[in-house]
């Protein structure tokens, strides 16, 4: 149980001209490249360790998920509040490995899509 990031680099250079019926290439230096970065993350669930009662190695990963997530929805909200606002909050990036990772993914210049999938707990139906 771990999150999961999967970061693909993509850059497209135009093709490469013929300078004339032989074999010579004509380098096209001055052209421009375009570049993209495609983040893909799988965050792993929060849980309630009182509730699944692990101990030991688990329970240290069930907390550092936990602390990952919330400082995650940290950052993702002092972003959300500085749209049009001035606000002093610094946004806490650093405190955390998971939001330094997403950081220019998040706050950066760039579009970003959220999809979640929410279930029910099993213990929470009964």
């Amino acid at each position: 149980r771990s999150h999961t990031i999967c970061v693909l680099h993509v850059a497209i250079c135009p093709a490469l001209e013929m300078k004339s019926e032989g074999a010579d290439w004509m380098d096209q230096a001055n052209s421009e490249v375009i570049s993209a970065k495609l983040t893909l993350v799988d965050l792993a669930g929060s849980e309630r360790i009182r509730r699944t009662e692990v101990e030991g190695k688990k329970q240290k990963e069930s907390i550092r998920i936990n602390k990952d997530l919330f400082i995650l929805g940290r950052v993702i909200s002092i972003l959300a509040g500085k749209k049009g606002k001035r606000t002093e909050l610094p946004t806490p990036y650093r405190e955390s490995k998971l939001s330094r990772l997403l950081q220019d993914s998040i706050g950066g210049n760039c579009c970003t899509v959220m999809i979640a999938c929410i279930a029910p707990n099993q213990i929470d139906e009964a």
